[in-house]
């Protein structure tokens, strides 16, 4: 079982990831070509500390309780899709991932 947390502003990003062996964390500023939603911004965090974790090996058979304050990302995530194209595109990226793992990944939204 992992836990995770992500946030992301207008002008930065965060996420943590709670495994057996610590904590794992992500910190950093958009670039100035960023000029995304920040729905997209939200989200795409969220994705790129996935990706890192599947990349390091740590989310294979993996049960993994992610939250985030950000009520658009748990609503794509628990209902498998969204209106927006590009939201809609990390939805089905974190859906590989979750394959591509055989892990189970479950979001929660918490109130920010």
């Amino acid at each position: 079982i992992m836990y995770g947390f992500a946030d992301a502003s207008g002008s930065g990003f965060g996420s943590t990831v709670m495994l057996d062996g610590g904590i794992r964390y992500r910190i950093g500023t958009w670039g100035p070509d960023e000029n995304e939603s920040s729905n997209f911004r939200e989200f795409e965090n969220v994705v790129d500390a996935l990706r890192e974790e599947a990349e390091a090996g740590n989310l294979q058979d993996a049960l993994i309780f992610f939250c985030t304050d950000n009520s658009t990302i748990e609503s794509a995530l628990v209902k498998g899709n969204s209106s927006s194209e590009k939201l809609f595109e990390l939805t089905l990226e974190v859906r590989v991932i979750e394959m591509q793992n055989r892990a189970k990944f479950m979001v929660s939204h918490v109130s920010g």
